[in-house]
């Protein structure tokens, strides 16, 4: 733990300021340059650049786009590849990772060893942990939840849960007229 007294210790044993102790455990800085910033849908979103190596990224190798540094953990091996973008107050942590164009924004979570690839895109307070994976042009929304080894395909579009891959949904409408999504078993 952190707190004002270790950091004078760290400050007079390193010899370092606290800022470059830090920097020193971060796995990606955010690039600011124009080449690598764009505009989405209102937001400015940067793209990120490994420091060191860990899991499949090297060091230097170019990453997709964040619009902050709390978008993307610092810690495990989650990573942005390509295209891809988080904006908002998304975040990704553990070994989660986005491939191609694929989007998260409002408060969408991922951890575990979640995957999204294509053109998929999750947002509102939707998360997906474990091994569960997003494809193609599929959506989450809502309060949708994905993990086991649940995966959403196609133009698929969640909002509810999804547990596993073997689960068949059907769309129903409830007595109220309202469109729900149920799991066919």
């Amino acid at each position: 733990v952190l707190n004002k007294y270790t950091v004078i210790h760290i400050k007079h044993i390193c010899k370092y300021n606290l800022k470059e102790v830090l920097n020193k455990m971060k796995k990606y800085e955010i690039l600011m340059d124009k080449e690598n910033t764009i505009e989405w849908n209102g937001r400015v979103l940067h793209r990120i650049k490994a420091l060191k190596d860990f899991g499949t990224v090297k060091k230097d190798d170019i990453g997709g786009y964040i619009e902050k540094e709390y978008n993307l953990s610092h810690d495990g091996d989650c990573w942005i590849y390509d295209g891809a973008k988080a904006m908002d107050s998304s975040r990704m942590y553990d070994d989660s990772r986005m491939y191609d164009e694929s989007v998260m924004y409002d408060n969408s979570k991922m951890y575990g060893d979640s995957r999204m690839y294509d053109y998929s895109i999750m947002y509102d307070y939707s998360e997906m942990h474990n091994m569960s994976k997003m494809h193609d042009n599929s959506v989450m929304y809502d309060n949708s939840k994905m993990y086991g080894d649940s995966e959403l395909n196609n133009s698929d579009k969640l909002y509810g849960k999804l547990v596993s891959k073997v689960d068949n949904f059907i769309e129903m409408q409830n007595p109220r007229g309202k469109l729900v999504t149920c799991v066919k078993k």
